[in-house]
Protein backbone atom coordinates (compact mmCIF):
# COMPACT_ATOMS: atom_id res chain seq x y z
CA UNK A 1 0.00 0.00 0.00
CA UNK A 2 1.19 3.57 -0.79
CA UNK A 3 2.14 6.00 1.51
CA UNK A 4 0.59 8.60 -0.34
CA UNK A 5 -2.40 6.66 -0.46
CA UNK A 6 -2.43 6.41 3.77
CA UNK A 7 -1.75 10.12 4.18
CA UNK A 8 -4.36 10.89 1.89
CA UNK A 9 -6.79 8.73 3.71
CA UNK A 10 -5.37 9.91 6.89
CA UNK A 11 -5.89 13.33 6.33
CA UNK A 12 -9.43 12.80 5.13
CA UNK A 13 -10.90 11.72 8.00
CA UNK A 14 -8.86 14.22 9.64
CA UNK A 15 -10.99 17.06 7.82
CA UNK A 16 -14.23 15.15 7.92
CA UNK A 17 -14.19 13.15 10.98
CA UNK A 18 -15.30 9.68 9.31
CA UNK A 19 -13.99 7.40 6.63
CA UNK A 20 -13.83 8.35 3.09
CA UNK A 21 -16.23 5.92 0.96
CA UNK A 22 -14.51 5.66 -1.77
CA UNK A 23 -10.44 6.29 -3.19
CA UNK A 24 -9.03 6.49 -6.41
CA UNK A 25 -5.91 6.32 -7.73
CA UNK A 26 -5.33 8.13 -11.64
CA UNK A 27 -1.75 7.36 -12.70
CA UNK A 28 0.76 9.51 -14.53
CA UNK A 29 1.86 8.90 -17.43
CA UNK A 30 4.96 9.24 -19.96
CA UNK A 31 4.75 9.12 -24.18
CA UNK A 32 7.66 6.95 -25.31
CA UNK A 33 8.18 8.58 -28.46
CA UNK A 34 10.43 7.72 -31.33
CA UNK A 35 12.35 9.47 -34.19
CA UNK A 36 10.65 10.76 -37.06
CA UNK A 37 6.94 10.18 -35.81
CA UNK A 38 5.78 13.05 -37.49
CA UNK A 39 5.65 11.66 -40.59
CA UNK A 40 5.13 8.05 -39.90
CA UNK A 41 2.15 7.68 -38.20
CA UNK A 42 2.56 9.36 -35.41
CA UNK A 43 3.19 6.47 -33.10
CA UNK A 44 3.35 6.74 -29.62
CA UNK A 45 3.51 4.83 -26.59
CA UNK A 46 1.49 6.22 -23.98
CA UNK A 47 2.58 4.11 -20.35
CA UNK A 48 1.00 4.94 -16.50
CA UNK A 49 3.70 5.38 -14.09
CA UNK A 50 3.39 4.71 -10.25
CA UNK A 51 2.96 8.36 -9.62
CA UNK A 52 0.07 10.20 -10.10
CA UNK A 53 -2.92 11.59 -7.94
CA UNK A 54 -4.99 10.06 -5.23
CA UNK A 55 -8.24 11.37 -4.81
CA UNK A 56 -10.37 10.12 -1.59
CA UNK A 57 -14.18 11.17 -1.44
CA UNK A 58 -17.45 10.72 0.03
CA UNK A 59 -21.14 11.93 -1.38
CA UNK A 60 -22.69 14.17 -0.02
CA UNK A 61 -26.69 14.96 0.99
CA UNK A 62 -26.26 18.23 -1.02
CA UNK A 63 -26.16 19.27 -4.33
CA UNK A 64 -22.58 20.85 -3.55
CA UNK A 65 -19.08 19.58 -4.43
CA UNK A 66 -16.35 20.39 -1.58
CA UNK A 67 -12.88 19.83 -2.39
CA UNK A 68 -9.51 20.24 -0.78
CA UNK A 69 -6.41 20.31 -2.86
CA UNK A 70 -3.87 19.52 -0.36
CA UNK A 71 -0.67 20.02 -2.43
CA UNK A 72 -1.62 23.54 -2.34
CA UNK A 73 -3.42 23.59 1.03
CA UNK A 74 -6.52 25.20 -0.82
CA UNK A 75 -10.03 24.51 -0.63
CA UNK A 76 -12.81 25.16 -3.11
CA UNK A 77 -16.53 24.42 -3.71
CA UNK A 78 -19.29 25.53 -5.78
CA UNK A 79 -22.92 23.71 -6.10
CA UNK A 80 -23.09 21.28 -8.72
CA UNK A 81 -26.39 22.24 -10.02
CA UNK A 82 -25.25 25.93 -11.06
CA UNK A 83 -21.79 25.50 -12.27
CA UNK A 84 -20.27 28.49 -13.04
CA UNK A 85 -16.39 29.59 -14.68
CA UNK A 86 -14.51 31.47 -12.09
CA UNK A 87 -10.61 31.48 -11.84
CA UNK A 88 -7.99 29.51 -12.74
CA UNK A 89 -7.53 27.57 -9.75
CA UNK A 90 -7.34 23.04 -10.19
CA UNK A 91 -11.30 23.39 -9.15
CA UNK A 92 -12.20 24.54 -12.93
CA UNK A 93 -11.00 21.42 -14.07
CA UNK A 94 -13.43 19.63 -11.81
CA UNK A 95 -16.09 21.61 -12.64
CA UNK A 96 -15.34 21.21 -16.22
CA UNK A 97 -16.18 17.62 -16.07
CA UNK A 98 -19.01 18.03 -13.82
CA UNK A 99 -20.60 20.66 -16.74
CA UNK A 100 -19.47 17.83 -19.55
CA UNK A 101 -21.12 14.94 -17.40
CA UNK A 102 -24.42 16.80 -17.05
CA UNK A 103 -24.36 17.77 -20.48
CA UNK A 104 -24.09 14.36 -21.41
CA UNK A 105 -27.52 13.31 -19.46
CA UNK A 106 -25.93 12.17 -16.37
CA UNK A 107 -27.42 13.61 -12.97
CA UNK A 108 -24.91 13.99 -10.89
CA UNK A 109 -24.84 14.61 -6.50
CA UNK A 110 -22.69 16.89 -4.60
CA UNK A 111 -18.86 14.89 -2.53
CA UNK A 112 -16.22 15.71 -0.89
CA UNK A 113 -13.03 15.18 -0.98
CA UNK A 114 -9.58 15.12 -0.45
CA UNK A 115 -6.35 15.38 -4.13
CA UNK A 116 -3.14 14.85 -3.46
CA UNK A 117 -0.44 13.90 -5.74
CA UNK A 118 3.45 13.01 -6.29
CA UNK A 119 3.46 14.51 -9.81
CA UNK A 120 3.73 18.61 -10.67
CA UNK A 121 0.64 20.04 -10.92
CA UNK A 122 0.73 20.96 -14.82
CA UNK A 123 0.77 17.61 -15.49
CA UNK A 124 -2.04 16.53 -13.45
CA UNK A 125 -5.11 18.06 -14.74
CA UNK A 126 -5.79 15.58 -17.24
CA UNK A 127 -5.53 12.99 -14.58
CA UNK A 128 -7.83 14.53 -12.15
CA UNK A 129 -9.95 14.73 -15.16
CA UNK A 130 -9.99 11.13 -15.96
CA UNK A 131 -10.91 11.01 -12.13
CA UNK A 132 -13.80 13.24 -11.55
CA UNK A 133 -15.31 11.71 -14.49
CA UNK A 134 -14.71 8.29 -12.91
CA UNK A 135 -15.86 9.61 -9.69
CA UNK A 136 -19.44 11.64 -11.50
CA UNK A 137 -20.32 7.98 -12.42
CA UNK A 138 -20.34 6.93 -8.78
CA UNK A 139 -21.90 8.78 -7.46
CA UNK A 140 -24.96 9.73 -9.43
CA UNK A 141 -28.12 8.53 -8.47
CA UNK A 142 -29.77 5.74 -8.92
CA UNK A 143 -32.99 6.37 -11.43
Amino acid sequence: MSRLRDAVLQLYYERNGHAAEWIAFAPGRVNLIGEHTDYNDGFVLPMAIERGIWIAFSRLDTANVAIYFADLNRDASFPIDKIVRSDHSPVEYVKGMAHMLSRDGIVLHGWQGIVQGDIGWCGTFVVRGAGDGGRGRVLRPRR
